[in-house]
């Protein structure tokens, strides 16, 4: 599911930072930390597919497999990885898209 960055995902979700950046403003979320791969890269695509170039993607997951292999999906695919914290019990990858 990904949605505007006005919508909460729930309200037991991790708080989202703020960033500085104005080109940070206007993001999508999409949390996949249900997911095992090949689905979190799957959905991953499907949501900056539906995206603008230099849009902004928060994607949350978990797991050791989606946090090893969508950060490389993204970079295989041209998307710029802005940030990535977290570990296998929890991450978020913040990606700007590619063309």
């Amino acid at each position: 599911m990904v949605e505007d960055r006005a919508n909460q995902v729930s309200s037991n979700a991790p708080q989202e930072r703020d960033f500085a950046s104005s080109d940070l403003e206007n993001r999508k979320l999409l949390d996949v930390r249900a997911f095992t791969c090949p689905i979190t890269s799957l959905r991953t695509k499907i949501a900056l597919e539906s995206m603008e170039v230099g849009e902004v993607l928060i994607v949350r997951l978990k797991g050791e497999a989606p946090l090893k292999n969508v950060p490389k999906f993204l970079a295989d695919e041209g998307h710029e990885i802005v940030s990535t914290t977290g570990d296998a019990s929890g991450a978020e990858i913040v990606v700007k898209r590619g063309s």
